[in-house]
């Protein structure tokens, strides 16, 4: 998000605009801002399916993708980190690791989804760092509120 930012502000603001174009089948990303500036996104247009659109998370493709890559991160930390708890500490059963990952992994996809929710519904403000911001805080939110009524109804505890 930082890098899309700098690379809009470097085209001349870092509120640029893009839309969104449907031609036949395809569906194309158009940015209103100076493309001669810019280091990341030189071109005027891309395909939304575009690895770099894709990577810079731009457009609803993009979204997608950065929302099952942030979960695909949550998962290899959570099974790393569980395992690590399984292998050192003495009380720590297989029950517990299992929870503790599949809680880990549930949190995360609900939190994902929202947030891809939550970016696709500031798609329409055409601009371009906007959908991201939304998304990431309504992910993060999610998350938090995930997690407080986990401990709330205690419900590792009673699936242990």
């Amino acid at each position: 998000m930082g890098v899309l930012a700098l690379d809009m502000q470097r085209g001349g603001s870092i509120l640029g605009k893009y839309e969104i174009t449907q031609n036949g089948a395809k569906s194309y990303i158009s940015f209103k801002v100076n493309h001669k500036l810019r280091t990341l996104i030189r071109g005027t247009h891309y395909l939304s399916t575009n690895t770099k659109m894709l990577s810079l998370s731009i457009g609803q493709q993009g979204l997608k993708a950065s929302a099952r890559g942030g979960v695909l991160i949550s998962v290899v930390f959570s099974v790393s980190h569980h395992t690590l708890e399984l292998v050192l500490k003495k009380d720590y059963l297989a029950t517990n690791w299992v929870v503790d990952v599949g809680s880990d992994v549930v949190k995360a996809s609900v939190a994902a989804c929202l947030g891809v929710v939550a970016g696709s519904l500031t798609v329409g403000s055409s601009v371009v760092v906007t959908p991201v911001i939304a998304g990431v805080i309504a992910a993060f939110v999610i998350q938090k509120l995930l997690t407080s009524i986990e401990n709330k109804f205690q419900i590792k505890e009673k699936l242990i």
